[in-house]
């Protein structure tokens, strides 16, 4: 068994998650995969950030909303 340290590409990820590489970066550009670490100008993902995903996967993606408060009578 690898270290969970082990960075991996977006191809790996995409391998332990069951999705395509484009799939993994579309995932970390919404939030749903952490950003990932830059190593030799190319995007690499801790295993154990794509595990925690695997593990997590009934929960649903879904964007974060920010909630707006209604202006007050000022």
């Amino acid at each position: 068994m690898e270290h969970p340290d082990v960075l991996l590409t977006d191809k790996e990820t995409g391998n332990v998650l069951g999705v395509g590489d484009s799939t993994v970066r579309a995932y970390a550009t919404t939030g749903y995969l952490p950003a990932g670490i830059e190593r030799h100008d190319r995007t690499r993902w801790p295993r154990h950030s794509a595990e925690a995903r695997r593990e997590a996967g009934a929960q649903r993606h879904r964007r974060r909303s920010i909630s707006v408060r209604p202006r007050g009578d000022t």
